[in-house]
This record gives C-alpha cells, structure tokens and sequence, in this order.
C-alpha cells in the first residue's frame, strides 16, 4: 500500500485493523499519530479548516490546487494538462467542501490519529520502502525518522530536492532510486507495479501512468522519478 499526506493515516487505518492483508507499505512524506500541540500543523489546520478565511479560500478560490500545488512540486511548472488533472475532482466549490474539511481534520480527527499510531506496532514487520520528498514543508526529517523507526525493516529514498507532491518529481539525479533494488526489497509487488507502468506507459500518457503508479504500490513511480 502506497501512503501519502492524508492517505497515511486513512490507509493505515484500515491496514492496523486488517494487518494480514498488507504484504509492504511504501511511505511517502505523510504521518501516522496526532499532531496535537505540533505548532506548525496546529497552526495550518485552524487556518485553513476555520469558517473564514479557510472555508473561502478552499471552496471559492481553490487554494489547494492554485497555490499549494505549484508551491509543492519543485521540479517545473504544472502543464496545462497537468493542472486539468487536479482541478477535474473538484471543479466546483461545493465538490471542494472535502478539501476544506480535511484541514480541521488535522485537530480534529484526533480519536483516529491516536487509533493508528496505536496500531502501528502490528504492521512493524513490514517490510516498507521510504521514498521522502526533502523540501517538504509539512513532513520534515523528524517525520521521517519516526518511520524509520517504526518500521526496521525499511529502506529509505531521499527524493533530493522534492516538496509535498513527491508524485511530480522526475529527475534524473535520483538514480539512487534503482527500480531493481526497489524490487528486490519489496519483493512480487514492487516487480508487478513495475511491469504494470511500463506496459501501460506506451499506451497511456506518461504523466497520467506516473499518476496512476503512484497509487499502486510506489515502486512504479520510482521508475518514473528515475527515468527510463
């Protein structure tokens, strides 16, 4: 399972209540507990998850996808075709109330954070992969040591100079990312999300596979942040 920002703590919801349906985990930048008293975090999340201005600028201006988005994807600018993929969910401001309310979910969702991060020590013998972006604002090192401890049996990938959306990193320096070690720790399902982006990559666009990869099991986007 692929865990990224909110995806960490709703995927390992499910994962610490059914741990033997879970093979490897592949932590992107994302976290796993209660954030509660964590300045930063409680600071965004009163923010951005208030009446006003949170509620306005997610629903009516669309912060998330104009502001936030360009700001967490370091490697260019968004295409238009790119932005189009984003923008498609949520097009309108009532189909952006979920994006408003997952920032006060932060906070709030404290009864769940504290459900996982308990949880935790029955998926400690995964095997998982950390691929890290490190210019992250919102998931920084120490985010990333915690995993590292939580999980021995880890192998961690610094995507150098990749923010937030580590989905939109491709470069060809992180050729430390070799899709053959990936496999190799992650065993048949690293191999088939490999295989399963390459044969699909001559029929699809690549960005949208890049897209796709990324929420398949992590190493085929591996592949895409580190070339052919």
């Amino acid at each position: 399972m692929m865990l990224q920002d909110w995806g960490g703590p709703i995927g390992l919801s499910v994962a610490v209540r059914h741990p033997n349906r879970f093979q490897a985990l592949v932590i992107g930048n994302t976290f796993g507990w209660p954030v509660n008293g964590t300045r930063p975090s409680e600071r965004f999340s009163k923010l951005m998850g208030s009446d006003m201005p949170g509620r306005f600028l997610v629903e009516r201006m669309d912060v998330f996808t104009k502001v936030f988005l360009p700001g967490g994807i370091k490697r260019k600018k968004l295409t238009k075709g790119e932005k189009a993929m984003y923008q498609g969910p949520h097009p309108t401001p009532e189909s952006r109330v979920p994006v408003h309310v997952l920032p006060r979910e932060i906070l709030s969702a404290h009864e769940l954070l504290a459900e996982v991060e308990q949880g935790l020590a029955r998926l400690t013998s995964l095997p998982a992969l950390i691929v890290w972006g490190d210019r992250d604002q919102a998931f920084r090192e120490p985010q990333r040591l915690r995993w590292e401890r939580t999980f021995p049996n880890h192998r961690t990938v610094i995507l150098t100079g990749a923010s937030h959306y580590i989905r939109g990193r491709r470069s060809g320096r992180d050729r430390r990312c070799d899709p053959g070690l990936v496999a190799g720790h992650l065993g048949h399902i690293a191999a088939s999300a490999i295989t399963w982006c390459t044969t699909r990559s001559t029929a699809y666009d690549p960005d949208h596979c890049e897209g796709m990869c990324t929420w398949m099991v992590g190493p085929g986007l591996t592949r895409r942040w580190c070339g052919d």
